[in-house]
């Protein structure tokens, strides 16, 4: 995958039109950043990061161009899940299959808190019991209640699992999650969570 990634930027580079030197200019050596385009080199995330701006490419976007223009089975399985109708239980038995092959691969916190918020919304679906379903993703809430800042992604976690606790703690929840969304009022697409 490391070798991937300066092959990556080199084709991105190329089909813009820029040079090494242009792209490289005021962040690393042509020389250095030559190297890191042949995996030679590595280099310090924060000079990555400084050369997608400059290629004007988004992290997400990068790993999209070097998966070969698809998503990655991880980012696929997250998509799918946060595009899923809630109430479509063979859906989610779907997800709950991938999220265990996953799974099998290595541990991932976020995929292992889907899966339990699918279960969930199985349960609530097959028997119509909050307090069943929500046995599930208590340790999903217990876990990001604890955070001190919640990020996007657990936003829209809290967002799935909402409707699972009683009305006046999902106000409470909501409210919270609002106060805390107001950090990402500037950042693309953080209207649509809110």
């Amino acid at each position: 995958m490391l070798n991937n990634i300066g092959r990556t930027m080199r084709s991105i580079r190329k089909n813009k039109g820029y040079t090494q030197h242009y792209v490289s200019s005021g962040l690393l050596s042509q020389s250095a950043y030559s190297k890191f385009e042949l995996h030679r080199i590595d280099i310090l995330a924060s000079s990555f990061m400084a050369l997608l701006e400059k290629v004007d490419v988004s992290l997400d976007e990068f790993h999209y161009i070097m998966n070969d223009f698809q998503y990655t089975r991880r980012q696929k399985f997250i998509n799918d899940f946060f595009r899923t109708t809630f109430n479509h239980p063979n859906k989610l038995r779907q997800l709950i299959t991938e999220s265990e092959r996953l799974l099998s691969d290595s541990e991932d916190q976020l995929v292992s808190d889907i899966q339990c918020i699918c279960t969930a919304l199985i349960v609530l679906h097959e028997t119509g019991s909050i307090e069943q379903a929500r046995n599930h993703v208590d340790t999903v809430w217990e876990r990001l209640s604890k955070h001190e800042n919640w990020y996007l992604i657990d936003i829209r976690l809290i967002n799935s699992i909402l409707f699972i606790f009683p009305i006046e703690t999902a106000i409470h929840i909501a409210k919270n999650a609002l106060k805390r969304l107001n950090k990402y009022k500037n950042f693309q697409d953080a209207y649509k969570i809110e």
